[in-house]
């Protein structure tokens, strides 16, 4: 009878699964397009895009990783979401990243939503000085 020790550092765990969308500056991230994946970081996965818009990518974390958050970079660029590293799960999550610089450190996509309000503001303002001079000609 052969007796063989295992230590608990020896059995690796599950990597985290992470596949979705992914775009830089609003627009599906191109094939050849990098993902990375950091905890404290430190690189815990790669993977290069080979379908434009898509990707998985295997986070391949450690025992001490576990429910420590996972920081992904699109090209070096941090993206915008992050996620909870649990070994063996699977995650949908949509990637996004912008390369142009923002505005007073906003989102595109609220500065964008910002700009839409203050359009309306505006032309709001502009019927109701209309309807006032009309009344005053009357």
């Amino acid at each position: 009878m052969v007796i063989v020790a295992v230590s608990a550092q020896t059995v690796p765990i599950l990597p985290l699964v992470v596949k979705g969308s992914i775009e830089i500056d609003g627009e599906e991230a191109g094939m050849g397009t990098e993902v990375t994946a950091k905890i404290d970081g430190v690189e815990k996965g790669n993977v290069i895009v080979k379908d434009k818009g898509f990707y998985t990518l295997l986070v391949n974390g450690e025992e001490e990783d576990q429910d420590k958050k996972v920081e992904f970079y699109i090209n070096g660029i941090k993206a915008r979401q992050t996620e909870v590293f649990t070994s063996g799960g699977i995650v949908d999550l949509e990637l996004s990243a912008n390369t142009k610089p923002s505005i007073l450190g906003l989102d595109n996509e609220l500065i964008k939503v910002i700009g839409l309000v203050v359009a309306i503001i505006i032309v709001i303002f502009a019927i109701i000085f209309l309807m006032k001079r009309r009344k005053k000609k009357k």
